[in-house]
This record gives C-alpha cells, sequence and structure tokens, in this order.
C-alpha cells in the first residue's frame, strides 16, 4: 500500500509541476520538442493522458475484425488499405478470444506507428495526417494478454492501432527477501562457472535493493570484481550521445528534423548530409552503416577522433532511402557524436563529463584511452579465439559516442535515477528520448534506448556488448525501478544476470515490499 501511495504522490508532483510549468528555469523558454505536438497532443503526451474514445475504439476494432466485419470507413485511407491486405494486427485481434479486460498503460509517440506502417504498407498507400501520440493498452482475453497501440486522428479516424503479444507473467513471485536470495544463488553458480564477472545493482526510487559483485576484474593480478570496478560499457554509451543530442534539441541548438548537414556543413558525401537528419541518426534510419571491418582493422589504433572516423568513412553512400527501414548503425551515432563537438564547441567527451556525468554524480565514469591506465579498470577477457584470454588486442583506440567508455555499476544506477528525476532532461525529453519510434525485435527503439514491455513491466535502456565487455540497464518509470548489470566477459554474461534478476526480483517488488 505504501509503495502504491508513493507513486501516487510522484505522479501527482510531477502533473502540478508540469502544469505550472516550474520544471523550467527562469526566464527559460519551453522546449522547442513542443513545437512538434499541437498542444492537446502535447498535453496528453506530457501528463500520460488518453484520448477518451481510444479505449471504445481499440474494442469496437478487435470485435469488429474477430465478426469478419472492419469498419474501414473509420480507418484513414494508409491503414484501411494495410488491413484489408491482411496485416499481422488482423492475426492478433482473432487471437484476443473473448475480451476479458482493457487496460490503460502508457501515452507513448506516435511516430513508431508511423515508421512501421512506412515499412510494412502496401505500396501506394497514401500518408497518414500527422499524429503526435498513441495510447498504450494491455488487452486480456481468453487468448491471453497482449499490448496494443492506439492513435486517432482529429478526426476521430483510425490512424493506426498496432499489436504484439506478451510473455505471461508468473503466477506467484517470491517473497523479495526469497527472490534475492535466489538471484544471489544464481549469480554465484555463474560465476563459479566462469559465466559471469561482474557487478549488478537493482535499486528502486534511490534506495539500494540488491547489490552484487564478483568474478576477476584482473586474472593476472589476482584482482577479484569489486562494487568500484569499472566495466567497459560498449554500445551503452550512445545513452549518453542521445541525451546529450536532446539536450541540445531542448536549448535550441539542435533541430531533430534537420539534416545533419546543417551542423556538418563540411562533410564529404554532401548528398547523404543533405538527406540524413538527426531523426534518422538517432533512429538508425539513415542507412548510414557500421564502422567495423577490414577498414577499422586496419587503422584500429590510429582512430583517435571522431573526425578520424568520418575521414574514413564520410564519402561512402547511404545503404538504402533514408528512413525506409531500421538498420543498426554505429557509424551513425559517431555522425552524432560530432554533431555534438561542432554545436557545444566542446569535445564529446568534455561534453558529456560536464553535462551528463557531472550533474549525475557520475564520478567514476569517463572514457581515458586504452593504452593510458585507469584505476580500477577491469580486464576485458573474451574466448572468441576459444580458451579465455584477454581481449586487448580487439579494442579500439579510445570509446566513441557510438560505444565505449566505461563506468562503474554505482554509476550507471545514478545516471538512470538522474533521468527519472529529470536532472538531465525534462520530462518532455525524457519521454519523447525513450518513447519507441521504430520496431525493433519484439520491442522498439526510441532515440538510443529501447522502449520494451514484458512480463517484468515496461521499461527502457540499452545494452552493450563485444569481446570482452558486455552490459545492460534497465530503468522502469513507472515504478522508479533501475537496475544494472556490468561484465568484462562475452555476452551474454550480462544480459544473462540481469534476466535473473529482472525476472525474479521485479515482480517480488510489485507486491510493495519495496518502496
Amino acid at each position: 500500500m505504501a509503495n502504491k501511495v508513493g507513486i501516487m504522490l510522484a505522479r501527482c508532483a510531477l502533473l502540478m509541476l508540469l502544469a505550472s510549468g516550474s520544471h523550467l528555469a527562469a526566464g527559460q523558454a519551453p522546449s522547442p520538442l513542443a513545437a512538434r505536438f499541437p498542444i492537446e497532443e502535447q498535453r496528453r503526451f506530457e501528463l500520460q493522458r488518453r484520448a477518451p474514445e481510444s479505449e471504445a475504439v481499440l474494442r469496437d476494432f478487435i470485435r469488429q475484425i474477430q465478426a469478419g466485419t472492419p469498419d474501414y470507413d473509420r480507418m484513414a485511407p494508409r491503414y484501411a488499405a494495410w488491413i484489408r491486405a491482411d496485416a499481422p494486427v488482423v492475426e492478433r485481434a482473432k487471437a484476443v478470444g473473448t475480451i476479458q479486460s482493457i487496460s490503460f498503460r502508457a501515452v507513448a509517440p506516435a511516430a513508431l506507428g508511423e515508421n512501421y506502417l512506412r515499412q510494412a504498407c502496401p505500396q501506394g498507400c497514401p500518408d497518414p495526417k500527422p499524429v503526435s501520440a498513441a495510447d498504450v493498452y494491455h488487452v486480456t482475453g481468453s487468448g491471453g494478454t497482449s499490448a496494443w497501440y492506439v492513435a486517432l486522428a482529429p478526426d476521430g479516424r483510425i490512424e493506426f492501432i498496432l499489436a504484439r503479444a506478451m510473455e505471461v507473467p508468473p503466477a506467484a513471485p517470491l517473497p523479495l527477501d526469497a527472490a534475492i536470495a535466489s538471484v544471489r544463488a544464481t549469480l554465484e553458480k555463474q560465476v563459479a562457472a566462469d559465466q559471469f564477472s561482474g557487478a549488478l545493482i537493482v535499486s528502486r526510487n534511490g534506495r539500494e535493493i540488491f547489490a552484487f559483485a564478483g568474478g576477476i576484474a584482473d586474472r593476472e593480478k589476482r584482482i577479484p570484481v569489486a562494487a568500484d570496478t569499472r566495466f567497459r560499457l560498449g554500445s551503452m554509451n550512445k545513452m549518453f550521445t542521445a541525451v546529450a543530442i536532446m539536450q541540445l534539441v531542448e536549448a535550441g541548438k539542435v533541430d531533430l528534423d534537420a539534416p545533419f548537414g546543417r551542423y556538418l556543413a563540411d562533410y564529404p558525401n554532401q548528398d547523404l548530409a543533405r538527406s540524413v537528419t538527426v531523426h534518422h541518426l538517432l533512429t538508425h534510419t539513415g542507412g548510414t552503416g557500421d564502422i567495423f571491418g577490414p577498414q577499422f582493422e586496419a587503422r584500429r589504433l590510429t582512430l583517435r577522433t571522431h573526425q578520424d572516423y568520418v575521414d574514413l568513412y564520410g564519402t561512402r553512400a547511404a545503404d538504402g532511402q533514408p528512413g525506409a527501414a531500421m538498420s543498426y548503425s554505429n557509424y551513425g551515432f559517431i555522425l552524432l557524436g560530432r554533431i555534438i563537438e561542432r554545436v557545444s564547441g566542446l569535445s564529446y567527451y568534455d561534453y558529456v563529463d560536464r553535462h551528463i556525468f557531472k550533474p549525475a554524480g557520475m564520478t567514476w565514469s569517463g572514457s581515458v584511452p586504452e593504452d593510458q591506465a585507469v584505476a580500477g579498470r577491469a580486464v576485458a577477457y573474451s574466448r572468441i579465439t576459444g580458451a579465455l584470454a584477454s581481449a586487448a588486442d580487439s579494442l579500439p583506440y579510445r570509446g566513441t559516442s557510438a560505444g565505449g567508455g566505461y563506468s562503474t555499476a554505482g554509476d550507471m544506477i545514478r545516471f538512470g535515477q538522474a533521468l527519472l528525476s529529470n536532472e538531465l532532461l525534462s520530462p518532455l525529453a525524457f519521454r519523447y528520448l525513450t518513447g519507441g519510434k521504430v520496431r525493433m525485435g519484439e520491442g522498439f527503439y526510441g532515440y538510443g534506448f529501447f522502449d520494451f514491455e514484458d512480463a517484468t513491466g515496461h521499461w527502457t535502456g540499452h545494452g552493450g556488448g563485444a569481446p570482452g565487455m558486455n552490459g545492460d540497464l534497465r530503468i522502469y518509470p513507472e515504478t522508479g525501478t533501475v537496475i544494472v548489470a556490468l561484465s568484462n566477459l562475452d555476452p551474454p554474461a550480462a544480459q544473462n544476470a540481469m534476466t535473473a534478476a529482472a525476472n525474479q526480483i521485479v515482480p517480488a517488488m510489485k507486491g510493495g515490499a519495496a518502496n
């Protein structure tokens, strides 16, 4: 009960803060993000207020599909054409069975549906009218539980309804103490089997619920992993890059819809610079390709700045039509790092230090090059060649805006808490940053953050993995829960640890045992 009251008070405080505008510093203009939303849609997104008719529309839609009588006149032309072509959502509606309950969960950016339809809709479908928000529901029926996304046009027609299956949560979660003991035993077994070497922390509303450190940080020197061991982050660094870009958006210095050539005017391939936007880079939809391969291997130790990567790859063409499809692009995030440098006048590393690490209290995090000693930085160990051995020969010279750098489990918890408490971004910017915009696997991808819902609840974050490094961060905005797992072993060492902790401890906390 106490936990539910705490959540309600926190939500009420947030609503009052947003309504009053007191989250803005004196004299500070509203976020430029506001211009992307009609005013009513903006408030609905900020305050998580669903469209009054969306639940009824969703209920009617499922029943009509099941009866074989879809109301095409209620749908926007593009969406009606997709439904006539037996879109996957048709089978999902039929699989619901008899509706038992529909519960509202959140308001998400509608961009995820627009991007999905752009990829999936039959050729010739007219473009939808712009909508900024989609209501997210859980529908439970005789066929199971599924998540549904409903976006309505201003005239009330359906711009899109999308759905996906959900895992079935455990029938009876363990008590919190028992869940923690079970996770600890699992991690100890993984350490004993050389399947995990690292640190994991679970926190809720800034209070540590569970912490674990085990394994070996340096096998040659026989240094064990400790609570303050620094681990390489891999692609988790993309979260810092995306937050930095959104800070510059809020400051009015970067436009998400602008071609990146506006900020990198001397970019070698001008066609690419004019056609790929900042939004494309953040969502991996720009067709900008990767950085790894023979060219990287030949220059691994001489690629020392973000401009070095631009000099190497800047003449190549796009892999496809910008905005047409998601294709994970490390190089796209290199370009974002270069934009941060040009716009701020600081190196990427100095910007992140000053505007993310310092305000979040992340004193153990950084990106010092690999050829310099860093106290407490774990040695990366990999089995990529068979036996477990140092992966030093595969590491880049230095982390970049696409991945790399290092941090501790405690610092990454502080990063998650700083986002939840709006120390790094406004509430609107945080929601827009993390809200799904393109489909990725069973979930969605926002700007440098995954947007996912599974049996443990709705979470956002990012993982990272390469030879000798693996990490994962989950932020559960609705409950204030943050979980991080970091390891100096190959993937999926940290992901397995994360799964064990999230699947047992998060359900155990839902009963109110942890506030």
